[in-house]
């Protein structure tokens, strides 16, 4: 008798300790293999809702069901043209539905979707965030056009990235990605990314979860200050020659009373603010933040939404938002840097892309900036009668506590970035490809340079010490597309502006503006 508990005692030892084995090597394969294993069988919460059988559908733009079961993507994503195709598909908007800290799952209304125990995390599988009452989810994006911004972003060669495109007079989110996701299929994640050592980078959503050095885009805030406070800066003639750039500036660091240089590229010569914004001139936008000095650029930066804090989902996005942050003490050389976007002696300037789009959103639509929403309604499974529904007739707009913009502001901002996208300007590609199709495009182009947590080769075998953050913020006057894409250390020059021209046709192409069906 004593030897049979002994013996059972040993097996239910055993049997436990193979199980802790296996529960730490599930845990292995979800930090390594992300949604792979979440969308696999060995899920027990897809089981249990694959058995249940009741749960409801989320139903894209083009009325494309979003498998639960990787599984069943063939049946239920027909539309695509290979497995890889499928893959690319779920992958752009893995973010959106499944993952990330404010996937649909963290809606606040979430006994639509059934509860469990504990907060959303990448362990409870895509199978909960379907609606165990039946009711059926219809978002604003369309998975044509998803997939195609996710393969732009990828293909840039970028570490990591986000992109969304919006209605900006409606707030309908149409296109949303970001990378690394890790979803089925994905390259490994890069060794490069910050986050890689947390083993997280793929949960990142960063659109809402990163903030970038802003580099170029920040002159959007900084233009606006010079406009504004004109006369306070004894600047009178904002349309004729303002500036002369020898391509480097001197300004005073503040350090023993040396002067340090901002530099262009090349020398611009004699501009105006809409020339020096055109092609970019960092010397002219330092000049002219230095001008204005921290107060006057802090004011019109929370203007213009920076250390605001915005809603996604009916959730507060607290951290990361879009900041401008200039000690009392920072010299004239560290404001004039933080004027074009980039940090010196500890000035800091950085940019979220979900807060950049509400900015350019606001320019396009002559100030008034619309809440942004991806859940166009939710319907009875039964009877099919609407639960929640949004008007894009009747969009939420967002409180000038937000966005403080007038209409007449808002017109010279975008007659300045339909510069950009002229001959001669960072964006004239952009432009260019528009007019071809009858439309006219507005941008704001940035390259900011940021150093490398570790060190990587480029292709020709080179140590790359310092990187790159490749920004486009742009949209179109005809159709109300706006379009903010954000691309670290792409591996072609314009990598955004490139994506832009790629994938704003598309978005053409499919009506994306049209009402949702």
């Amino acid at each position: 008798m004593r030897g049979g508990r002994q013996t059972a005692g040993i097996t239910m030892f055993i049997t436990t300790v193979l199980t802790l084995l296996i529960l730490m090597g599930f845990r292995q394969k979800l930090l390594a293999n992300g949604d792979a294993y979440i969308a696999s069988g060995l899920n027990t919460h897809l089981q249990t809702d694959i058995i249940q059988g009741n749960k409801g559908r989320i139903v894209d733009r083009e009325n494309l069901e979003w498998p639960a079961n990787q599984t069943k993507t063939k049946e239920m994503l027909m539309q695509w043209q290979s497995p890889e195709d499928v893959r690319n598909a779920l992958d752009s908007i893995y973010h959106s539905l499944y993952g990330g800290k404010y996937g649909i799952a963290i809606l606040e209304n979430r006994e639509l979707y059934g509860r469990h125990g504990g907060s959303f995390n990448a362990e409870d599988g895509i199978g909960d965030l379907y609606a165990k009452k039946g009711h059926d989810v219809y978002i604003t994006v369309s998975g044509v056009f998803n997939k195609r911004l996710n393969e732009a972003l990828k293909a840039s060669g970028a570490d990591n990235g986000a992109a969304i495109l919006t209605n900006y007079k409606t707030g309908e989110i149409l296109g949303w990605t970001s990378i690394p996701s890790y979803s089925v299929g994905s390259p490994s994640l890069s060794r490069y990314d910050e986050d890689y050592d947390k083993k997280e980078a793929w949960m990142v959503d960063r659109v809402v979860d990163s903030v970038y050095q802003p580099g170029s885009i920040q002159k959007i805030a900084t233009a606006l200050t010079a406009m504004r406070y004109a006369k306070d800066m004894k600047i009178n003639h904002l349309d004729s020659a303002l500036f002369t750039c020898v391509g480097e500036l001197e300004l005073s660091s503040g350090k023993h009373g040396e002067n340090k240089k901002v530099t262009c590229p090349n020398p611009h010569g004699e501009v105006t603010l809409a020339q020096g914004f055109a092609v970019s001139c960092n010397c002219m936008f330092a000049w002219l933040a230095s001008e204005a000095g921290r107060e006057k650029l802090i004011t019109v930066c929370e203007d213009l939404g920076y250390n605001k804090t915005f809603t996604y989902m009916g959730q507060k996005l607290v951290n990361p938002v879009s900041r401008v942050m200039l000690p009392e003490n920072l010299s004239d050389y560290g404001i004039g840097w933080s004027g074009s976007g980039q940090d010196a002696d500890g000035g800091d300037v950085k940019a979220q892309p979900y807060q950049m789009n509400i900015l350019i959103s606001a320019v396009a639509n002559n100030g008034r900036a619309c809440q942004p929403y991806i859940i166009s309604r939710i319907a009875d499974r039964e009877d099919g009668s609407d639960i929640e529904k949004n008007n894009p007739d009747r969009p939420e707009y967002l409180d000038s506590s937000l966005i403080n913009i007038t209409s007449a502001e808002a017109l010279d901002l975008k007659t300045l970035m339909e510069g950009v996208c002229r001959e001669n300007g960072t964006a004239a590609e952009l432009g260019a490809e528009m007019k071809k199709l009858g439309y006219t495009a507005a941008a704001k182009t940035g390259t900011a340079e940021i150093s490398q947590s570790s060190e990587r080769l480029n292709d020709s075998g080179v140590k790359i010490v310092k990187g790159t953050i490749s920004w486009i913020a742009c949209f179109l006057e005809e159709k109300p597309f706006a379009l903010v894409v954000a691309a670290q250390n792409p591996s072609v020059s314009n990598a955004a502006a490139k994506i832009a021209s790629e994938v704003l046709p598309l978005a053409i192409e499919l009506n994306l503006d049209a009402p949702r069906v």
